[in-house]
């Protein structure tokens, strides 16, 4: 199984901030104020831990799409074709039994080395796999 997590610390930073925040109301005895910050403070740290989550797994022959607080997607590897590959983005056509799908990929979201890492691992194991029809060993 192979993962990759989105780069994504500003939720981090804008809870802590509005913890902070916080402090001089309390000290203000504006309790209604300084709840309410706290809230967001809270809303935002909640924002944090979903980004944590993998973005993109490639487990058993599927890639795995993280979709935030949704249940993840799972696309087979042997339906997948590469469409564009461009530096901050790939695009995929994943054809079902039934309809096709675009599927888009934002390599930047992960970071530079693993948003290039993905790009290079994906480009390795379909070009490796093509005809062969069995992913389940990855």
């Amino acid at each position: 199984m192979t993962s990759y997590q989105k780069n994504n610390w500003l939720p981090l930073i804008i809870s802590i901030a509005f913890v902070f925040g916080a402090i001089p109301y309390f000290f203000l005895r504006l309790y209604l104020v300084a709840g309410i910050i706290l809230l967001l403070a809270g809303l935002w740290f909640i924002s944090y831990r979903i980004g944590k989550r993998p973005y993109v797994i490639i487990d058993g022959g599927k890639l795995i799409l993280s979709r935030g607080i949704f249940k993840p997607k799972e696309y087979d590897l042997s339906r997948l074709t590469i469409e564009k590959k461009e530096k901050n983005y790939l695009q995929f056509s994943y054809k079902d039994h039934k309809s096709e799908e675009k599927v888009n990929i934002l390599l930047s979201a992960m970071g530079k080395k693993d948003g290039q890492r993905f790009a290079e691992d994906i480009v390795k194991i379909l070009k490796k796999h093509k005809g062969k029809g069995s992913f389940a060993d990855i």
